[in-house]
C-alpha cells in the first residue's frame, strides 16, 4: 500500500473508516495472523481497488489484451499477446462467485482487475491484468494485496498462481 496518501477500511459490513492509525493496526492483525475484521483496503491515490461489479465485466478483456501486449518484448513468449482471452461471461461468473477485483482510476476508468476461485480451500488467482497505460504503478501488487486479505479472511491458507519464473514484471 505504499505510494498512498489516503486509505479508506471498508469492513465486510460495508462501514467505512479512514483513519491510517487503523489501517495500521489492521495490517499488524495481518502480519501476526489474527483475523481481521475488514475484507478490503483501499487505496485512493492514484486508484481504487474494489470488488467488481457485473457492468465491469465488458471492459475486462480489453484490459487483458492490452496487458498481455507486454509479452511482445519476450520473444519466446510473444506468442501470448495473441492468445484468448477470458470471455465476458467468464468475467461474469467469477464477479458473481465474490471473487474478482478492479482497479479504477480517479477518473471512473476500470484499469486493471485480478479474479481468482476458492479450490479445495485454496484460493487460485486465475488471472490478473493491468492495462498497458497503467503499469508499472504498483496497481497489480494492490490488487494482489486485497485477493491475498480476502483469502485470509475467509481463512483460505494457500494462495497459488500459475505464472511465468523468468518474468521481469512478475
Amino acid at each position: 500500500m505504499s505510494g498512498c496518501d489516503k486509505f479508506s477500511v471498508v469492513r465486510a459490513d460495508g462501514e467505512t473508516a479512514q483513519n491510517q492509525t487503523f489501517i495500521h493496526v489492521y495490517h499488524a492483525a495481518l502480519s501476526s495472523h489474527i483475523a481481521p475484521a475488514f475484507s478490503t483496503v483501499i487505496c485512493h491515490f492514484m486508484t481504487n481497488i474494489r470488488f467488481a461489479v457485473r457492468k465491469d465485466a465488458q471492459f475486462l478483456p480489453e484490459i487483458e489484451r492490452s496487458s498481455g501486449e507486454a509479452f511482445r518484448q519476450i520473444p519466446d513468449l510473444a506468442w501470448i499477446a495473441d492468445d484468448d482471452v477470458q470471455s465476458v461471461e467468464r468475467h461474469e461468473d467469477l464477479i458473481q462467485r465474490g471473487s474478482a477485483w478492479v482497479a479504477e482510476a480517479e477518473n471512473g476508468v476500470i484499469v486493471g482487475f485480478l479474479n481468482a476461485e476458492i479450490l479445495n480451500a485454496s484460493f487460485h488467482i486465475w488471472q490478473m491484468a493491468v492495462h498497458t497505460d497503467y503499469q508499472k504503478q504498483g496497481i497489480g501488487q494492490k490488487l494482489v494485496e486485497a485477493a491475498k486479505h480476502f483469502a485470509f479472511s475467509q481463512k483460505l491458507a494457500p494462495l497459488s498462481l500459475t505464472t511465468f519464473r523468468n518474468v521481469v514484471w512478475n
